[in-house]
Order: structure tokens, then sequence, then C-alpha cells
């Protein structure tokens, strides 16, 4: 694979879980801050949040 092509592929790859991150953060806005507190709280543990997060 070409040099370019393969900056191009990386390049694109970082804007798609940017957007991705951003859209997230949407969606958790959109619930409210209630359900955003809540969410923060239950995971303080950040073994417990990087499950969550896998799921």
């Amino acid at each position: 694979m070409p040099t370019g092509a393969r900056a191009a592929l990386v390049v694109a790859l970082i804007y798609l879980f940017l957007v991705g991150v951003s859209s997230l953060e949407a969606g958790i806005k959109i619930m409210g801050a209630d359900t955003q507190e809540r969410l923060f709280s239950a995971v303080s543990n950040p073994i417990a949040g990087l499950c969550v997060g896998i799921l």
C-alpha cells in the first residue's frame, strides 16, 4: 500500500473515531443531566467504566 494512501486511511479513521465520540457525547447530553450524573457516578471505578464502555 502506498504511503500516501496509508496516511489518508489513518486520517479518515481518526476522523471517524472523533465523529463517533462526538455523537456519543451528544446522545448523553440529550438524555439529560440527571441520567448523565447517574451514569458517571455508577462507574466511578475506572475498570468498571471500561467494561461499561465496551458493552
